[in-house]
């Protein structure tokens, strides 16, 4: 199925502003994703939302101060700005309690944007939406830009094949970029997402959305198969676990490194990284960026945090990067 518009949104802003945007937009005739419609009980919430995200050809995203400190919403809208670069996509923001000032302090590209405030009441909210769709067509209509595809289902594609089911896979791209030759196994088939488990470990099952996974690269007989993802598995240094991101690394800076966070001293989320890391007899500690390849041939590793991103902080004289090390 496919969405006119996803709705993307903190819990604590449902009651006053999703849901009445949400019939606002069905009484004007668009088709639209929000959560408590579409997910069910037992499946999972990260390939339900990623297969929101796919099949919607706009996202409504409705900034306040509650969506900025949550996770997953943020999450929602690194997956909307990948996919609004890569297909066209919309993301269009409303603002609720907040200001310019406000957003620019987290995203100062989001901030300029054209955005739409509460302020003027859901109908005009709602008017405004349906305005900037115009003209698009509607979402059970020929579209204009590339649709992704649905997903199959687990009893034919490639998912079916010996090689995927019962081999070893490698995954690309996958940071830190040393685990490119890391074996990886197709635990199940589900019909929003992958699971896969890494060999040899105990991590828990690894969820990957299907219609994150471009293409399976097979090389010769007996050789690992390689899935391609449109986004990119992350490991969290203080989960202690993978995860997926939908943001797919694009410079050579990012396929070595990932994606950054400004940071500064005293940071509290350095803090509270570095004591769940100690648990496991690791130490953290900033390199300078100039010598961080020299860092890491030493053994020690970047320290990603839960959202996937790396904590850099701009110093005097060069930028400086979190490490960590056992001691």
């Amino acid at each position: 199925m496919f969405w006119d518009v996803f709705i993307s949104h903190a819990g604590e802003d449902k009651a006053q502003i999703a849901r009445p945007l949400a019939a606002e937009l069905t009484a004007n005739g668009l088709t639209v994703w929000l959560d408590e419609n579409e997910l069910r009980l037992g499946e999972s919430l990260r390939g339900q939302i990623d297969h929101g995200l796919a099949h919607s050809r706009a996202g409504v995203v409705v900034l306040s101060r509650a969506f900025f400190a949550k996770h997953w919403p943020v999450q929602e809208l690194n997956g909307l700005s990948a996919m609004e670069c890569s297909s066209q996509k919309m993301i269009l923001p409303v603002w609720h309690g907040v200001d310019h000032e406000f957003v620019a302090g987290f995203s100062p590209i989001l901030a300029d944007r054209v955005a739409v405030s509460t302020d003027r009441g859901i109908d005009f909210v709602a008017a405004q939406v349906v305005r900037a769709l115009a003209g698009k067509g509607a979402a059970g209509s020929a579209p204009k830009t590339r649709r992704p595809a649905a997903p199959q289902t687990s009893n034919d594609g490639w998912q079916n094949d010996p090689r995927v089911r019962q081999g070893v896979l490698r995954i690309t791209p996958i940071l830190p970029v040393q685990c490119q030759q890391d074996d990886f196994r197709l635990a199940e088939v589900r019909p929003y997402e992958l699971i896969l488990s890494k060999t040899g470990t105990a991590h828990g099952a690894i969820a990957v959305p299907r219609v994150r996974v471009k293409e399976p690269l097979f090389a010769g007989e007996g050789s690992p198969v390689t899935l391609v993802l449109d986004g990119r598995l992350q490991w969290l240094s203080a989960g202690r676990d993978w995860k997926f991101f939908p943001e797919a690394p694009a410079t050579a800076q990012e396929r070595q490194l990932g994606f950054s966070k400004f940071s500064f001293g005293n940071d509290p989320r350095i803090q509270e990284a570095s004591a769940r890391l100690q648990r496991y007899g690791i130490g953290v500690g900033f390199v300078r960026e100039d010598r961080l390849a020299q860092a890491l041939a030493q053994g020690k590793q970047v320290v990603y945090d839960d959202d996937g991103l790396y904590f850099r902080w701009q110093g005097p004289d060069i930028a400086q990067i979190l490490v960590g090390s056992r001691a």
